[in-house]
């Protein structure tokens, strides 16, 4: 890196603790950077954040269970009332979960929303809206919605912008100079750690078994029978070192199921070297790994 120039991740914690800077170009750094890193669970993450999260995709937390309030549109022979709050109650009690509101939407149209100053508004369906009207006396509802503070908004992109700036700071933790790596080169940081690094400041901690599990799947689906260089690509991958895939080799040469001793004993180590390095989370990744990895390489043993 030129002198004088700033580091991507440097550019990227500026513009996260710069209130200033709009989130959609926050994250447009942040799609460099996971591109760089090589790491699918921070690229659809950004993706979604920036396009949406289409019907369906699972959101994360932070994206889910707004409260908003019932409002509608009132009028009887003497008054009309625009903008009204009217109580839950008016809604039948099965019914009031339309009143909790998932953000699907892009980020740039939420900074948009902000920008507006109005709260965002959800049409209800016709038919919820004639059961509101037979609850409401002295008026007629003639349309009504949920309407979502503002302020709601502003803290969502704000924890967008919080958690950004989190793991900027732990991949900096991990090689300051990731943000600057070649993309024709291998990633800078083995996958494990990133999707620790991942799941704990941008999920904070939410579905982390699960996640760990499909991580691990993904990791080892190119592991062939028999095929020693697959075997080692995923092992590199989780950070096992070359001497340390030099030994398993070894070991694999002495013995012939995935259960063996040595074998055992060699994980053990890995992951006992692991977790004091990165932590439980990403140990619990490696592990699987390690494991899927040998079991998908020792296959062609198994009688079919």
């Amino acid at each position: 890196m030129a002198y004088g120039q700033t580091s991507l991740l440097r550019s990227i914690q500026e513009s996260a603790a710069d209130p200033g800077t709009p989130v959609t170009a926050l994250l447009r750094r942040c799609l460099i950077l996971a591109s760089r890193l090589k790491d699918e669970p921070l690229i659809e993450w950004v993706n979604r954040e920036l396009n949406g999260y289409p019907m369906g995709a699972e959101l994360p937390p932070y994206r889910t269970g707004y409260r908003g309030r019932l409002v509608g549109y009132l009028m009887n022979p003497a008054v009309r009332r625009s903008g009204a709050d009217l109580p839950e109650s008016a809604i039948p009690e099965e019914f009031r979960g339309f009143l909790d509101i998932d953000f699907r939407q892009p980020v740039a149209e939420l900074e948009s929303l902000v920008s507006v100053g109005e709260p965002l508004q959800v049409p209800l369906p016709p038919e919820l809206t004639a059961m509101i009207d037979r609850n409401i006396t002295s008026f007629r509802v003639v349309e009504a919605h949920v309407a979502i503070s503002r302020d709601h908004i502003v803290g969502l992109l704000d924890i967008i912008r919080s958690r950004s700036l989190s793991f900027a700071l732990a991949i900096e933790q991990l090689d300051p100079e990731a943000g600057e790596a070649d993309p024709r080169a291998a990633a800078p940081i083995p996958a494990a750690q990133v999707q620790h690094v991942f799941h704990n400041t941008i999920y904070g901690n939410a579905n982390l078994a699960q996640s760990s599990q499909v991580a691990a799947q993904t990791m080892t689906i190119g592991v062939r029978p028999g095929d020693i260089a697959s075997l080692i690509e995923a092992l590199t991958a989780v950070g096992v070192t070359a001497g340390e895939i030099g030994e398993l080799r070894e070991i694999l040469d002495r013995e012939t199921a995935v259960d063996g001793p040595e074998t055992r004993s060699w994980m053990e180590r890995i992951i006992g070297r692991v977790t004091r390095s990165t932590g439980t989370v990403a140990a619990g990744v490696v592990a699987q790994v390690i494991g899927n990895a040998i079991t998908a390489y020792w296959a062609a043993a198994t009688p079919g």
